[in-house]
């Protein structure tokens, strides 16, 4: 479920040529920090006048993006024996990426098929991040 954010920041009187300026670096900043933070949002903008800067953001994700970080490993020829097995290559490759040796996946490298750790970086929650 996506939520709105309106956050408002007061200040002491900014010139009246530098609010224009304020607004644009409100809005790429926190277009950024979003982004950067894996948070989806609908749309972004920002207003001001000398005494305050808004930034109002639609239907924003109240968790970021699950990541998966993938992790290159042995050859699958010196991982796994002839019959299937896991070596100690696999074994050690597993350990040393915290996954269980079942989870690791074979996939083409260009240069051969190798042996790769899938680790699932679950979402924070979006109030945890924006603090």
């Amino acid at each position: 479920m996506a939520k709105d954010l309106l956050l408002e920041i007061g200040t002491e009187e900014l010139p009246s040529g530098a609010v224009d300026l304020a607004i644009e670096q409100l809005k790429q900043n926190a277009q950024n920090a979003l982004e950067n933070s894996r948070l989806s949002f609908e749309s972004l903008q920002a207003f001001g006048t000398p005494r305050r800067l808004v930034l109002m953001v639609k239907k924003l994700a109240q968790r970021q993006k699950e990541l998966i970080n993938e992790a290159k490993g042995p050859p699958k020829k010196v991982a796994y024996d002839s019959e299937g097995k896991a070596t100690k290559a696999a074994l050690g490759f597993a350990k040393t990426q915290g996954v269980a040796v079942d989870d690791l996946v074979t996939k083409d490298a260009g240069q051969g098929e190798y042996v790769f750790a899938l680790k699932k970086e679950p979402g924070q929650p979006a109030p945890k991040l924006l603090g």
